[in-house]
């Protein structure tokens, strides 16, 4: 008889289901209910500054390409210019929503926000399934806390993170139902090809998912040399069911781009140079880090073993999990030497299903260890362990999200803007998305992520104020001017925008004081800048020169923010690269 390892479980998986469960199914139904509950009604009836605080702004991207796409302005974000920075699925799933409700932008945030809830309560249910084939009662009860506070509630976040969630558990799910990896035949293949394909285009850095079914597939084919026709066929259909999906998608943006990767791709990554990521924990946070070492350990644990078996479902988790784990850590590698900027904390939020599962897999034998009296107590103190993070995280993130940051910043610039400025008129900012969805208006995103290739090129050709004037740009927005002046006293500042394509500056912009139309409150930002919300004026010099004789009204809220505001910590989220203001 062999030594048992942490990630062990018992190998027959009707031994797990035939444990009495019937109180822990309907324990994981209740505390799915209250929390899916909870989330609606927090979503319904918070104050929109709170919830705009809670996202991020990258998700207002979302929801402008696809209001975008319902009014018939094509795949764009400013509706002038075609983009494809962004992962492609999302979107198209939003398209039903903004095109039968076309509410308020208020109302439409919510409803978005909903959907993910809708989604992420799907994947807790069809999580719970899965882990019936292979763990008793009470572990699916911890994994489902677990999945609620390390999955479910973060994942609500506006982004494409509920989607690619929902995707992952269903493809798990299916792969499990249809014995992919002991009895594969070539439909099922096929299905589940087809389900990786739709997780690829919900986030495309998951294409190491093949990447690591390629290396297990190459292993087993090693390993059990009688069978490697068996072996390659599979992971043929596979390839196959994800290639009708996703390769539609690459030949669009060659054909268009000239480029197989998005623009925030080619923006984003230094591949093949090797960029300086910062420390590791800077780049993914003690919890990820954590995430990590969970499949690193499953990996080490299982990969000498896990295509041996060929009976009962542990021998399709013990795969699955070598497979997620090595896709983790390929993952992992890439984000940390090959992305540049703007790496978010969102990118790695399916490492924690994988992590759930694992840890799932382990808690069987860790418990069978265990004398029978100590197993309850056990579980409670598990229980109780993830309910106080839990609610060491709402609490943290309530506090945070109740100081002025530069997502309510923008949030209230664009609710001034769509009061006060033509519904024509064309906007210019960094980080756009909170601004461009609430104020209904253009906006040319100055960072590039969702801009196109032209733009670069006017970057490095210098050319940034011929570009904005002939794209009859009338204002320009920073959500934390201040950052690099002196926002309280200063007469003039020069706007340089970095082509990160090219690596270069462009030419520079002057902002005047005169020239601010709208200022919202001074807040502070990372803790060491006093900074504001500013909308400028653009216009040539003969314009200027005669509205000096005739000046407009202009709107000063610096004076207005409530106290909090300048002893409130922005959410380190929330950082963004600024405008090179000097």
């Amino acid at each position: 008889m062999g030594t048992r390892t942490l990630l062990d479980a018992p190998t027959d998986a009707r031994a797990a289901r035939s444990q009495p469960g019937s109180d822990s199914s309907r324990s994981i139904l209740a505390i799915l209910a209250v929390a899916s509950i909870a989330a609606i009604l927090y979503v319904c009836f918070r104050d929109m500054e709170r919830l705009v605080s809670r996202t991020f702004d990258d998700a207002c991207y979302y929801f402008k390409i696809a209001q975008n796409l319902v009014q018939g302005h094509g795949v764009s974000f400013d509706g002038v210019h075609p983009t494809n920075g962004f992962q492609p699925l999302w979107p198209i799933l939003l398209l039903p929503l903004f095109a039968v409700l076309q509410a308020s932008p208020e109302t439409m945030f919510r409803a978005c926000l909903l959907f993910q809830i809708g989604l992420l309560a799907l994947s807790a249910w069809t999580l719970d399934r899965a882990l019936r084939e292979f763990v008793s009662g009470r572990t699916r009860l911890l994994a489902m806390i677990a999945f609620i506070v390390l999955v479910f509630d973060p994942a609500i976040n506006g982004m494409e993170s509920a989607i690619l969630i929902f995707l992952l558990v269903s493809l798990f799910r299916f792969g499990q139902s249809k014995r992919v990896f002991e009895e594969p035949r070539a439909r099922s293949a096929l299905g589940f090809g087809l389900l990786l394909g739709l997780v690829v285009l919900a986030r495309l850095d998951t294409v190491f998912i093949l990447v690591a079914l390629a290396a297990a597939t190459a292993i087993e084919i090693v390993r059990g040399p009688e069978r490697p026709a068996r072996a390659a066929t599979r992971f043929a259909w596979i390839c196959l069911g994800a290639a009708l999906l996703v390769a539609p998608y690459l030949l669009s943006n060659r054909m268009t781009t000239g480029h197989w990767m998005p623009i925030s791709g080619l923006l984003k990554s230094s591949f093949p140079a090797i960029s300086r990521g910062g420390s590791l924990l800077e780049r993914f946070g003690v919890r990820h880090l954590a995430f990590l070492a969970v499949g690193l350990a499953a990996l080490v644990t299982l990969a000498p073993r896990a295509f041996r078996s060929r009976g009962g479902g542990p021998a399709y988790v013990d795969a699955s999990l070598c497979v997620g784990a090595l896709a983790m850590i390929l993952h992992a590698l890439h984000s940390y030497l090959f992305m540049t900027w703007a790496v978010f904390r969102w990118h790695f939020i399916w490492y924690g299903l994988l992590a759930i599962v694992a840890l799932a897999r382990a808690s069987e034998t860790l418990l069978a260890l265990a004398p029978a009296p100590s197993r309850r107590l056990v579980h409670a103190a598990a229980a109780a362990l993830l309910l106080a993070t839990g609610a060491y995280e709402s609490y943290r993130r309530e506090i945070q999200d109740s100081s002025y940051n530069w997502h309510r910043a923008a949030y209230d610039a664009a609710s001034w803007a769509r009061a006060h400025t033509p519904e024509h008129a064309m906007f210019a900012m960094h980080d756009a998305g909170v601004f461009a969805y609430f104020s209904q208006r253009a906006v040319i995103n100055l960072d590039g992520v969702v801009n196109d290739l032209e733009y670069q090129e006017r970057l490095r050709e210098r050319h940034l104020r011929t570009y904005l004037a002939n794209n009859h740009v009338g204002y320009l927005v920073s959500h934390e001017a201040g950052k690099t002046m002196n926002v309280r006293s200063y007469t003039a500042a020069h706007l340089r925008v970095l082509s990160r394509l090219y690596s270069v500056w462009s030419d520079a912009l002057t902002l005047r004081r005169s020239d601010e139309v709208y200022r919202g409150p001074i807040y502070r930002l990372d803790r060491r800048y006093d900074v504001a919300c500013i909308i400028w004026r653009l216009e040539p010099e003969d314009s200027r020169a005669a509205r000096r004789s005739d000046p407009a009204p202009r709107v000063d809220r610096s004076d207005t923010a409530p106290p909090s505001v300048l002893a409130g910590t922005p959410s380190a989220l929330a950082a963004a690269p600024n405008p090179a203001l000097r």
